[in-house]
């Protein structure tokens, strides 16, 4: 716009430079927005195997903790001998 009220060569100048600097930007953008969607997927999938290996976690603790009772001894029990 600056190119059209002035029409001089210094501001025709700084209409290109000023469009350049926009086309770069949108670049700049569009570029990063596909990174940034990575990064997002990616965090959502951490976050994911996370719970996953807080869940894996709290399972072996639960295998690893002694039983509340003494198990039940399996086999049989010999007979009291009569007299």
């Amino acid at each position: 716009m600056l190119s059209a009220v002035l029409r001089t060569p210094l501001a025709i100048q700084a209409s290109i430079l000023i469009a350049r600097a926009f086309v770069k930007l949108r670049e700049y953008l569009l570029t990063h927005s596909d990174l940034a969607k990575k990064v997002e997927r990616l965090e959502r999938e951490s976050q994911q195997h996370a719970a996953h290996i807080t869940l894996l976690l709290k399972m072996t603790d639960a295998m690893s903790c002694p039983p509340d009772a003494p198990p039940k001894q399996l086999g049989f029990r010999p007979s009291k001998a009569e007299p």
